[in-house]
Parts: C-alpha cells; sequence; structure tokens
C-alpha cells in the first residue's frame, strides 16, 4: 500500500539528459512540461493548463546542454492527460555547434492559426500559403503544419518550389489523397505515415466521414551525412564520440536530481553550468528578427 502511494504520486517525465547538433519542437495535444536546464532557463508550457499561454517549445541544441522534461502536474493529487510531438529536425553543419536557443510557442503570436471553411491550420514552423509565417527561426528551409479538417472537407497544399521532401502523419480520421498526374486516390488510415514524392507543386487531401487530424512536416533537404547515437545528431561518428566525451568531462553541466526543488536546482546549475551559453535574447531578435523564449528565475 505504502509503496503504491509513492509510484502514484512520484513525478514522471525525462530527468536530466544531454543533447547536440539537433532542434527540438516539442508541441503538446494536452498535458505539459516543466522544462529545466544546465542553462539556468526553466520553462513550464502544454495545452489545457491553467495559467500556461504556450503550447510548444522551440528549443535548438546546438554544441550542448542538459535539460530535463517532467510532466506538469499543478498538484500531485490532480491527474493530467498527456498527449504530444516531440520532432527532432537536424541543424546544418554550420549550426550544430552554434549556442543553444530556447523559444516558446503561442497561439497568434510565435503560432499563426489560420482557419478557413472547414479548416483549421496550426503553423508550427515555416510557413503556409506565403502569407503566414511562424515566428521560430529555422536554420534551413522547413514547414511543419498541424491541419484539422471537418468530415468531407477538401484542402489544398501549395508545396512551395525548393521543397523536396513531404510526409504526413494521420492521428485522427483518414484522409483521401488526389495524385495529381494519374487523378488515382489513394487512402491514408488513422495512424498511418505517408511519404510523397517529387510530383507536381500541390497536395490535395479530403476528409473521410470523422473529422481528420494529421500533421504535414516538408522541406528542403539538408544534403549532408548523418550520424545519430542516443542524444547527439552530428555529422560523423567520430563527432558523436567527441560529444559524449565532452558531457563526460562536464562541458554540458552535471546531471541533477529531478526531486530538487527550484532553489536546489539554482544552486546545482550555479555550480556545474553549461559551458555553451545560451543564446542572448536580444542578440538572436537582432539576427533572426524572432522572438526569444521566456526565462525563469
Amino acid at each position: 500500500m505504502f509503496s503504491r502511494f509513492l509510484i502514484l504520486t512520484d513525478t514522471e517525465g525525462f530527468p536530466a539528459h544531454p543533447h547536440r547538433g539537433f532542434v527540438t519542437l516539442t508541441y503538446f495535444l494536452d498535458g505539459g512540461f516543466r522544462h529545466r536546464d544546465s542553462l539556468g532557463i526553466e520553462q513550464v508550457y502544454g495545452q489545457n493548463l491553467e495559467g500556461v499561454p504556450h503550447h510548444s517549445q522551440w528549443l535548438s541544441t546546438g554544441a550542448g546542454l542538459l535539460h530535463e522534461e517532467m510532466f506538469y502536474q499543478k498538484e500531485w493529487w490532480h491527474w493530467q492527460r498527456q498527449e504530444l510531438y516531440q520532432l527532432w529536425i537536424n541543424l546544418p553543419r554550420s549550426e550544430k555547434m552554434s549556442q543553444p536557443y530556447l523559444l516558446l510557442m503561442e497561439d497568434g503570436k510565435e503560432t499563426p492559426v489560420v482557419r478557413d471553411s472547414g479548416v483549421v491550420c496550426r503553423v508550427l514552423a515555416g510557413q503556409y500559403d506565403e502569407q503566414h509565417q511562424a515566428k521560430v527561426p529555422t536554420a534551413s528551409d522547413l514547414s511543419v503544419l498541424h491541419v484539422q479538417l471537418e468530415p468531407g472537407t477538401t484542402w489544398t497544399y501549395s508545396v512551395p518550389d525548393p521543397y523536396e521532401t513531404l510526409i504526413l502523419y494521420v492521428r485522427k480520421g483518414s484522409l483521401t489523397v488526389t495524385e495529381s498526374e494519374t487523378s488515382r486516390d489513394t487512402n491514408i488510415p488513422v495512424h498511418h505515415t505517408a511519404f510523397f514524392g517529387q510530383s507536381g507543386n500541390t497536395l490535395q487531401v479530403k476528409a473521410g466521414k470523422d473529422v481528420a487530424d494529421f500533421m504535414l512536416l516538408a522541406g528542403v533537404p539538408i544534403h549532408e551525412p548523418v550520424s545519430a547515437q542516443g542524444s547527439m545528431v552530428m555529422n560523423y561518428p567520430d563527432e558523436i564520440n567527441s560529444a559524449y566525451a565532452d558531457y563526460q568531462q562536464g562541458l554540458f553541466g552535471r546531471p541533477w536530481p529531478h526531486t530538487l526543488s527550484r532553489e536546489e536546482w539554482q544552486i546545482q546549475v550555479q555550480q556545474n553550468p553549461s559551458a555553451y551559453r545560451a543564446v542572448d535574447s536580444e542578440t538572436k531578435q537582432q539576427s533572426t528578427s524572432q522572438p526569444s523564449s521566456s526565462q525563469l528565475s
């Protein structure tokens, strides 16, 4: 009985761990994370959380940092449903050892929400129809869209000219895709992923008898070697080895127990900080014309 009580009250999530060389886009549909890192930044974000306006976090890990992602519970007895996407987005070689950068994303500010007849399109990264641009500093040309269609609704996506990659994942409902060259229809059921080749510059999909909910990922390939292991994404295996050697030497900071209070965690980070300081907010705004992340002390 006592041990069961401990299991029920223990906060779940992902304790302090290292990253280097890529971006994480963490997008909550329900629930949220409390983020703390070795840069001294603390953030809370998610959906359907009282007093929390930001649904997503854009984290460019750059040269390296440690962070924890613990599912947010306002009170220990309050059960909170959790549903999210976390996308790992590769960085070009020229950006892999850059300074880390964090940005929280809110509808109508960093994230445009486009509503049309039977369509809701949230622009998480990149652009939609050349008129709606997400305010996140992507290092390569890409778009991430969350689209919801009412039953029977048709949606057409104009693929930007340089894009070569297009991936679609169906979270709810089903979609029918009409191929422009052959006029042949292909059905994409729920929880399936479709990969599209380079044929035409438009994608047309139609929702089935239920609401369709899907993610669309599109962009220009970086065309560089990729070597990934654990929580590091670099170009070559020797760079992966160097990343873990730097982590072992404490250059990313030192891991801390997720049970530390805010004051205890701040002391830990002050004593064992990441050697790679976060980008200064004003500098980042001037160089990218994008808003900076929120920082809690």
